[in-house]
């Protein structure tokens, strides 16, 4: 975990000269008494609390290691005069971080005492490092605390707080099943690797087929807005945090876009060269990780697309779209809706806007559209649209899936059951669509019936997505992912509020 170097000590060291007093605070209140030996161990256990406490000791500098705190549980025993003193020096690193050793020590020790950690409040706390496997942390609070390579596995952890904490190298359970935000963006590499966005800022990749946590991405201090893999598995993302970030295939830091000053909106690759979009009014486009152009509009930018040979950027501010040379940031034509335009995309050979109740088609080399492409819907809002080859697919509000392909040609337009919140284009020309009820619908682009429904979530889903063997859906309740050969589910992965006793998964 690179957690540094680690104290060997035995605990029948002796008394180090007591340092001066730390100031009291309010302690919790044990829930439980900890297990007690009948041997009054009582001058060895104040030698280890001093210990602690002085700046020249190991146990000081650095963290106490597996063996020695089995050897302080069976040798010794607790007093709750004791587990005060423990307890004061967790909450003095709230303050003091030359404590950070000594409190990640002290609340091991409290752990392999089986003390309960329940709708206690460890927030702003500094525990780096600490043992809390097969911890008992309901409804705890580790909100802002540094947690960075702290080990949870096994642990109960339904209801703890840990918005704002820093997790990076946090252990969960073997197989890795915690989310800490809402998942707000989720897409696949071309490993079979998925990525997931969160409301907290939080990134992580995972292992579709195990479901196994690969890495946590913490580079961000806001939301999640948009997420893309490149060819060489690099990831983009886009914050509210004003940022864009590119990561590479091992998780590293390799590029920081920070020129925008207000919520990046949209963030993608091109052959060379990425794209960014902001609530800033301005679209900024960068070649080998300097700027080459910063295109102002005269308000947010909301949607942008690349054509499929990277020369041409297509952006979307209000109810106008329009078309930039992507080498030379000239403007080469506009297009103006009837109303705001919510997203642009580009297909082989032509690109589609979809806008309030009505998609247009436009040819993407011309920018014409000689037949009056516009496929209407003239009760529902436009909620989601994709574009896949030369098919769209887009729902409206109320409860409309339309298929068509991009020279105009309606190929269904069908009523669901429930309103659709997302699309997205499965193997062998089938469509998923998400409802706010949280079941997923599959439909047969040629045979526009609804041919199977077999995942339901009980919370309204987010988004969804599709590469050629699986489908991954998210919502507050869980992330499921979705074998689409076999139709079996093969991993559910829960936020920490379904997280259960000795990491079962509710």
């Amino acid at each position: 975990m690179g957690c540094g170097p680690q104290a060997t000590l035995s605990p029948d060291i002796q008394p180090a000269p007591a340092p001066q007093p730390v100031s009291e605070q309010q302690q919790p209140q044990p829930q439980a008494q900890p297990q007690l030996q009948q041997v009054d161990t009582s001058a060895e256990v104040q030698s280890l609390i001093n210990m602690l406490l002085d700046p020249h000791s190991d146990l000081f500098q650095n963290y106490i290691d597996f063996k020695t705190l089995e050897n302080i549980q069976r040798t010794l025993s607790l007093s709750p005069v004791h587990i005060k003193q423990l307890f004061s020096i967790i909450n003095n690193s709230k303050t003091n971080l030359s404590l950070s050793y000594s409190a990640s020590n002290s609340i091991s020790i409290l752990n392999f005492f089986h003390f309960p950690f329940s709708n206690l409040d460890f927030s702003n706390v500094h525990i780096p490092c600490a043992n809390l496997s097969g911890s008992i942390c309901e409804h705890a609070n580790f909100s802002n605390a540094d947690l960075s390579g702290v080990n949870f596995t096994n642990s109960v952890l339904n209801g703890a707080k840990f918005d704002g904490a820093n997790m990076k190298n946090v252990e969960f359970n073997e197989r890795a099943s915690v989310f800490c935000g809402e998942v707000n963006v989720i897409c696949f590499n071309s490993k079979g690797q998925l990525a997931t966005g969160d409301s907290k800022g939080v990134i992580k990749i995972w292992d579709v087929h195990s479901s196994d946590l690969i890495r946590t991405i913490t580079d961000h201090a806001s939301q999640v807005n948009c997420l893309q893999f490149n060819q060489q598995n690099e990831l983009i993302s886009g914050s509210n945090d004003c940022q864009a970030l590119v990561h590479n295939a091992r998780g590293e830091l390799v590029q920081t876009i920070d020129q925008h000053t207000h919520y990046v909106t949209c963030a993608q690759f091109g052959q060379d060269l990425i794209a960014t979009a902001s609530m800033d009014k301005t679209v900024k486009i960068f070649e080998k990780g300097e700027q080459t152009h910063n295109i102002v509009h005269p308000g947010p930018v909301t949607s942008i697309s690349l054509s499929k040979d990277g020369e041409i950027l297509a952006t979307a501010c209000g109810p106008v779209v329009k078309f930039f040379d992507t080498k030379t940031g000239k403007a080469l034509h506009q297009i103006e809706s009837d109303t705001d335009v919510n997203q642009v995309a580009f297909g082989s050979q032509n690109i589609v806007l979809s806008s309030k109740n009505q998609i247009q088609i436009y040819n993407a080399r011309t920018f014409q559209n000689p037949n009056l492409k516009v496929l209407k819907n003239p009760v529902g809002k436009i909620s989601s649209t994709q574009i896949q080859d030369d098919i769209i697919a887009a729902s409206s509000d109320d409860k409309t899936l339309i298929i068509a392909n991009t020279n105009g040609k309606l190929i269904s337009m069908s009523q669901q059951e429930h309103q659709i919140v997302n699309v997205c284009f499965g193997p062998n020309q089938v469509i998923a669509c998400a409802d706010v009820k949280g079941n997923i619908k599959f439909t047969n682009i040629q045979q526009p019936k609804n041919i199977k429904q077999d995942i339901t979530h009980t919370e309204k889903i987010q988004c969804i997505n599709c590469n050629d063997n699986y489908l991954v859906s998210a919502s507050y309740d869980m992330i499921l992912i979705h074998s689409l050969s076999n139709g079996q589910i093969l991993g559910l992965i829960y936020p920490e509020a379904h997280i259960q006793q000795q990491g079962s998964l509710k």
